[in-house]
């Protein structure tokens, strides 16, 4: 099993809402391990990991491949990540994480 999430909280801003809500994606798939979900999304553990972590943005691609793995649809995200992008760069905080396939 691995190390427990860090709290986040929601109310802090976009990203952490953001992450937040990947979270909640994740329970509802009954909590998969990272490495689980790497199988199913071709990106490492630690890329979906940091997905979640609400500390920089996910690529969207990323994003579509946490959800996708978790078993849900993906389609929402599109619309949720666009939004959470544009009210980060209007806070001047927009950091986007670009990473490989695993």
């Amino acid at each position: 099993m691995g190390r427990p999430e860090a709290h986040i909280d929601p109310s802090q801003g976009p990203l952490q809402r953001f992450a937040n809500d990947l979270r909640t994606v994740r329970r509802k798939a009954g909590s998969p391990s990272y490495e689980s979900l790497a199988s199913r999304a071709n990106y490492s553990g630690t890329t979906l990991a940091a997905a979640a972590r609400g500390i920089q943005l996910p690529s969207l691609e990323v994003t579509l491949a946490y959800v996708s793995a978790c078993g849900a649809n993906p389609q929402p995200w599109v619309g949720h990540w666009h939004r959470t992008r544009a009210a980060l760069a209007q806070r001047g905080d927009v950091h986007e994480k670009v990473r490989v396939r695993a």
